[in-house]
């Protein structure tokens, strides 16, 4: 966003497009992808560290570094982001599955109707950091 700032002030970018790219970088998306290539026409990984997306996922970028690996997602070949997510109806048969096998008996549906009320499955990639200590949260256990 410096170099934008920076292009905006010398009047080559309207002020109304640096608007619109700060306001990406702010607003809470479910995933946002962000161009992490460096540059004047890619962004810089340090951008999006006020994100308030609950997925930061970085494209253009060998390897993200260490101060924002923890916090970031690098997009890699194999890995896959669920965009528009599907019914949810076989998730509680899977819980309702699990719940019972850890139980050791059957779980009632109506407590599983009130366990999961408000429910939202997340997903995630193998090497993916999904809790890191100290940081803020985002409200999902």
């Amino acid at each position: 966003m410096s170099a934008i700032r920076d292009l905006t002030k010398r009047s080559l970018i309207r002020e109304s497009t640096t608007k619109n790219l700060e306001r990406l970088y702010t607003d809470r998306f479910s995933l946002l992808v962000a161009d992490g290539g460096a540059g004047d026409i890619h962004g810089d990984p340090a951008d999006a560290i006020q994100s308030a997306s609950d997925r930061v996922v970085f494209v253009h970028v060998e390897e993200l570094a260490n101060e924002f690996n923890t916090t970031f997602s690098l997009a890699t070949s194999g890995k896959r982001y669920t965009i528009l997510d599907g019914g949810s109806a076989i998730y509680t048969s899977q819980i309702n599955h699990y719940l019972t096998e850890w139980l050791g008996r059957l779980f009632p549906n109506r407590w599983m109707r009130s366990l999961l009320a408000e429910e939202e499955i997340r997903r995630y990639n193998a090497e993916d950091v999904i809790l890191v200590q100290d940081a803020t949260i985002r409200g999902y256990v």
